[in-house]
């Protein structure tokens, strides 16, 4: 498919058209890639990425990570893996050209690179920055397919969703953004009906973190009702997903049985005594004026939206009680979804 085409709600090209047209056709990706990695250096310098010793290259790549993060093999996985097949050149100026933070400035720095693991941290943050783009590349595609819109003005759509992430940049773990990308992905598949490829990436999604059962759930709210698919085949799918996330989850926890830590972080009682005084009231309207626009017009919203946006409620108890106040980037499994919901009333209406 051409940079300027879109596609309807059954697949098919249409041709972009209107004021959008020449610059799409010639300008999109670029313009997506660079706008991508300018959200990507505000995250590197807003979200304190690197900073909690427990989640640092170092100790995700020598063994020392605690659980749960200990859990959270995808990203360290990958760099190992880059490592690897880098070419000793491409090491070696690598580490003559990076210099590392110094370890008594690590806490204060802006950009985190620990001594001994230049390569390493600059093949981690690359893998991170890939995916955001990725996100970039298949909230449209996902948008396209939950809500059936296909003007060309939903090639603004990445653009959109990029500009609504830095709020969440308040601080970050290695596995954010990817969560958010496969996220995207897991919920494309499932609403296109690719079963093959959809199970190949939310057995990703439980390498990256247990947050992954909840599409599952998704699946199983939105297929079992209203004749969506026929009964022999929802439960195969059910029982291939639970396959998929309890072995993986069971895999998981027997490897890193010895680790210090525990399966969860208990923060009930502080995010009791803090969690509403950590916000500002700007704070508080801005998330009032989203939920107003994903309730606005609600009966007429798409229905597999409607379905995913019962993970808002999931993850929602779980922060309460595993979570720590401001930590609003655990909300990024639905993101994708409560941002398609909000924007659906607007471009609906765009010609």
């Amino acid at each position: 498919m051409s940079a300027g085409t879109a596609r309807d709600g059954g697949g098919g090209a249409v041709a972009a058209r209107g004021p959008l047209a020449g610059w799409v056709r010639w300008a999109y990706l670029p313009l997506l890639i660079a706008f991508t990695a300018a959200v990507f250096i505000i995250f590197l310098l807003d979200s304190d990425i690197n900073k909690f010793s427990g989640t640092r290259v170092s100790a995700s790549l020598s063994g020392t990570t605690p659980r749960p993060f200990a859990y959270r093999v995808l990203l360290p996985a990958l760099t190992r893996s880059t490592a690897a097949v880098l070419p000793s050149s491409a090491r070696d100026l690598l580490a003559r050209n990076i210099t590392p933070t110094p370890p008594d400035r690590m806490m204060a720095a802006v950009v985190r690179i620990e001594p001994g693991f230049q390569v390493e941290t600059v093949i981690w943050y690359g893998w991170i920055g890939l995916f955001l783009l990725a996100f970039a590349l298949t909230v449209e595609p996902f948008f396209r397919a939950g809500t059936g819109i296909a003007t060309p003005w939903t090639r603004l759509v990445p653009f959109a969703a990029l500009l609504g992430l830095p709020p969440f940049f308040d601080f970050a773990h290695y596995y954010d953004l990817p969560m958010l990308a496969l996220s995207t992905l897991c919920l494309l598949f499932m609403v296109q009906r690719r079963w093959a490829a959809y199970l190949a990436v939310l057995a990703v999604a439980c390498l990256n973190k247990e947050t992954a059962v909840l599409f599952p759930l998704v699946f199983g709210l939105h297929f079992f009702r209203g004749g969506r698919m026929d009964r022999g085949r929802f439960r195969r799918l059910m029982l291939a997903q639970a396959a998929v996330v309890v072995l993986i989850r069971a895999g998981l926890m027997l490897a890193f049985a010895s680790r210090p830590g525990g399966a969860v972080e208990f923060h009930l009682w502080e995010m009791l005594a803090l969690n509403y005084r950590a916000y500002s009231l700007e704070t508080g309207l801005a998330w009032g004026a989203v939920a107003l626009a994903v309730l606005f017009d609600w009966n007429s919203k798409p229905a597999f939206l409607k379905s995913g946006l019962a993970m808002l409620a999931v993850l929602y108890g779980a922060h309460l009680v595993f979570g720590c106040p401001r930590e609003i980037r655990v909300f990024y499994e639905v993101y994708p979804v409560v941002f398609s919901l909000a924007l659906y009333p607007f471009l609906k209406r765009m010609p």
